[in-house]
């Protein structure tokens, strides 16, 4: 479950911080630097989501400070709440057993730890995300937000630019993950079969997709 489930469900309880997984640049400013925080409200003190991620704040911590540590290898680590809570740690290695062998001895809960691989470091996705904020349709303002999370560089683009779209898919591969307006980029056979009045409200064109046009 995600944290703004919870603030959808809430009725009682009491306000929470909680890190935001995306690391978000908007060109209004409003979400600009390395980590954002949400402060949102929860269900009740004693959540058991709530309660499982603070017994893990501790962990998180950790990890944090062995990712600062080996910048070029390491990625990101995250909350997973299903099927259980955990922390996922993701790390672009070819020495991936070393590094869950180490991060299992240093945590307190190993049991509730995930080391997954990583096509790229956070150190390489930051030398991604400045290429795209140094492109001219940034400063044009065709972007709505550039970010990093869940080991991809996360880009949205103004409804309509689908050929911008393709270009960053065709510069970065599967180091990104698009979306043009609502809508992820490319498109999902099934969003691709929505009338053109549905396309219209969600702000893209599918008269592109159903040629095959990029």
């Amino acid at each position: 479950m995600r944290p703004c489930l919870a603030l959808r469900n809430a009725r009682v309880g009491n306000w929470i911080s909680i890190q935001d997984p995306f690391n978000i640049h908007r060109n209004n400013g409003v979400h600009e630097g390395e980590r954002t925080v949400k402060y949102v409200y929860v269900t009740s003190p004693q959540d058991p989501l709530l309660s499982e991620q603070t017994k893990l704040s501790g962990d998180l911590q950790i990890l944090r400070v062995y990712g600062d540590e080996h910048p070029d290898e390491w990625t990101e680590v995250f909350f997973e709440n299903e099927p259980t809570v955990r922390l996922v740690a993701l790390i672009a290695s070819p020495s991936l057993e070393v590094h869950e062998r180490v991060l299992q001895e240093l945590v307190s809960y190993p049991d509730q730890l995930v080391v997954r691989e990583a096509n790229y470091s956070s150190r390489q996705l930051e030398g991604m995300r400045q290429i795209v904020q140094n492109m001219p349709e940034f400063r044009e303002q065709r972007f709505l937000s550039v970010g990093i999370g869940r080991g991809q560089l996360q880009v949205s683009v103004q409804p309509n630019q689908e050929r911008l779209a393709a270009a960053l898919s065709d510069r970065f591969g599967d180091g990104i993950r698009l979306k043009v307006g609502a809508l992820p980029y490319p498109m999902p056979p099934e969003v691709k079969r929505r009338t053109p009045c549905e396309a219209k409200y969600l702000g893209i064109r599918t008269s592109l997709y159903r040629r095959g046009q990029h």
